[in-house]
């Protein structure tokens, strides 16, 4: 290997051919690809009933907030409370995993989350709600973490993209239930949380039934092929060179993510004169092609290098930003949907190759740390955005998502170009 790397680079290989290093570097065994077992069929369904609430808020806030006697903006705090409980969830998850085990983390998280869920039907004060908010929140994280961690491990890469696909899809079935729920059958908010409750409590069931299969791949060996590698702790998976700038890569990420969702329907509405039905149809359309595109990764993206899906990736994320920033909606709808296309596939992809390029041990701090800290760039970034906007006019909202986007390679060639570096020094 270093033989070959050192001829590349005497022979001056195009800038292209040394950002494909990243990944190269495999101090663990390929994931094993096997086909649909239980467990991953559970994972699906975990993430598309986790997803599910989320959803039934965007419909049902109104009903809420009036029978808590709260004003609209009372939707902040309860975000807010979500996004916490969420945090600490994830950033948790890892070490509690390699300290008490996979199964054990995947169970408590989903009875947590099952509480918070019983609190949004039970509760009857607004302080209430908010401490479900943040203990379906707490543990979500807990078990976000616990499947990205199976699947990665023990599945290629691609499944990764199904199963942020799965989310997707219970973000679109989720008003469905509500729509059902409030406008068909003439009940009350609180059952259609009830209803995902129900299917919870039976993914749980199947969770615990099938124990002896959420199991990860052996710990890694030290020198004497013999003994296991003690599990690292937080701090030593940080401490890793390349940890810190997958996590700035992650956290901008979700910024753009989230971001271009929420930021594009004020950019349509107020700066370009779109009507707000039009402007949240276009929106829908983002999402859509947004989940489309990881169902299609999760088909192809074990035939494709990992560095090839992320820069035609971010490649087509810079042309969607770039029309989208154009002035009138000539352009807008076309560079909704393939920023969608474009970003699709980034995140899943960099969270299936992270225990390949840190190692079984440090797999599950670091798909921890980088699902977290995408966590909070979804609520800091288009929050900085908003703020620009205000001050420096709505259509500033295509140029700041440019910029991202723009941050966003920059982010990975550097990654990329480290990365490739190490390798070269027969580093791991």
């Amino acid at each position: 290997m270093r033989l070959r790397m050192a001829l590349y680079t005497r022979r001056g290989v195009a800038y292209a051919h040394r950002l494909k290093q990243v990944a190269e570097n495999l101090p663990m065994s390929e994931p094993t690809g096997r086909r649909i077992n239980p467990p991953l069929i559970v994972a699906f369904a975990v993430f598309i009933v986790m997803a599910a609430p989320v959803g039934i808020l965007n419909v049902v806030w109104e009903p809420i907030a009036g029978d808590y006697l709260q004003p609209f903006e009372s939707l902040g705090v309860l975000l807010s409370m979500y996004t916490l409980g969420r945090l600490i969830g994830t950033f948790g998850a890892g070490r509690m995993i390699v300290r008490f085990g996979l199964f054990r983390v995947l169970a408590a998280g989903t009875l947590i989350s099952a509480g918070g869920l019983a609190g949004y039907v039970l509760s009857d004060t607004w302080p209430l709600m908010l401490m479900s908010a943040f203990m379906l929140a707490l543990g979500w994280g807990s078990v976000d973490i616990s499947m990205n961690v199976y699947i990665a491990a023990n599945h290629r890469p691609g499944m990764i993209a199904f199963l942020h696909a799965s989310y997707g899809v219970g973000l679109t079935i989720g008003p469905v239930i509500a729509a059902l729920v409030i406008s068909t059958l003439g009940g009350s908010w609180r059952l259609s949380y009830f209803a995902v409750l129900i299917g919870l409590l039976a993914l749980l069931a199947w969770i615990v039934a099938i124990r002896a299969q959420w199991v990860l791949p052996h710990a890694e060996l030290s020198a004497d092929g013999r003994t296991p590698v003690k599990a690292p702790g937080p701090w030593a998976t940080l401490a890793l060179p390349l940890m810190g700038g997958w996590i700035v890569f992650a956290f901008v990420y979700g910024g753009i993510e989230v971001g271009t969702g929420q930021l594009a329907t004020t950019l349509l509405t107020e700066a370009r004169g779109l009507d707000a039905a039009t402007a949240s149809a276009w929106i829908s359309v983002y999402w859509g092609i947004f989940t489309v595109g990881r169902i299609i990764i999760g088909i192809v993206g074990s035939r494709i290098r990992v560095h090839v899906v992320l820069i035609v990736s971010m490649a087509v994320a810079m042309i969607g930003t770039l029309l989208l920033m154009l002035p009138g909606v000539t352009w807008a709808l076309p560079g909704l949907l393939l920023t969608g296309a474009g970003l699709a596939a980034i995140f899943p992809t960099v969270v299936g190759s992270l225990p390949r390029w840190f190692g079984v041990n440090h797999a599950p701090n670091a798909i921890g740390f980088t699902i977290g800290v995408a966590s909070a760039g979804t609520a800091v970034l288009p929050g900085i955005g908003a703020f620009i906007a205000v001050r420096l006019g709505f259509e500033s909202i295509g140029a700041f998502l440019v910029v991202l986007v723009f941050a966003l390679g920059a982010l990975y060639s550097i990654n990329a170009l480290r990365q490739q570096s190490r390798n070269m020094r027969g580093v791991t």
